[in-house]
């Protein structure tokens, strides 16, 4: 079951959400730049079926979202949408990010407006304005060796002083064109992981 929802976030942004009721857990998924929410639809259907409520809205600029579209606002419609589900009950909540969604989740986090969050996996962001900063129950960084990125985030991993990983996946594929490559199961697997133990350390 999936039902539409719509938001209201800081810097005059009204978002449209796809939300996927299930559990305690709020997961919410930010999108990179050349895709929009329906692109989670697949991890997010399998993440509901797991028993998390997941929340996968469009940054202001994509679909029926509206506001001013420069990137910079795009922090504030992950912390938006996790006040959404903190509104629904949900509790903790975790964000999933690729490459400009992960740099928004990021944002939001070393800003302090994304709150408590259980889980920040960051999935080839591109940069971000302060890695040490970076605050969360746990801060996972995702990246293929071979893209061009690959070096900016290993030097953000390293720059991190939050509880932390590091996956890399070989081969090119950046941010959810993982999700189409070989790694996809490999991924997915790491996802499931890793929300699991987020889970289990907020208990």
């Amino acid at each position: 079951m999936t039902e539409t929802i719509r938001y209201d976030a800081a810097e005059g942004g009204r978002i449209e959400a796809d939300l996927y009721p299930g559990g305690a857990h709020g997961v919410l998924l930010a999108h990179g730049k050349v895709f929009d929410k329906d692109s989670w639809a697949e991890l997010a259907t399998g993440l509901q079926g797991a028993g998390y409520t997941v929340l996968a809205p469009n940054f202001r600029g994509y679909g029926e979202s509206t506001g001013d579209g420069a990137p910079k606002t795009y922090a504030a419609d992950v912390a938006g949408g996790l006040a959404a589900l903190r509104a629904r009950g949900c509790g903790p909540v975790s964000v999933i990010g690729g490459s400009m969604g992960a740099v928004a989740a990021a944002e939001a986090a070393i800003a302090g407006l994304a709150g408590e969050v259980a889980l920040l996996m960051l999935l080839s962001p591109r940069q971000m304005s302060a890695p040490e900063d970076l605050a969360g129950g746990h801060v996972a960084f995702v990246v293929s060796e071979d893209e061009d990125c690959a070096a900016d985030v290993r030097a953000m991993y390293d720059a991190c002083t939050a509880e932390k990983s590091l996956e890399v996946y070989p081969g090119a594929a950046h941010a959810q064109f993982l999700f189409d490559s070989d790694q996809a199961e490999a991924l997915n697997q790491l996802i499931r992981d890793r929300l699991q133990a987020a889970s289990t350390a907020a208990a």
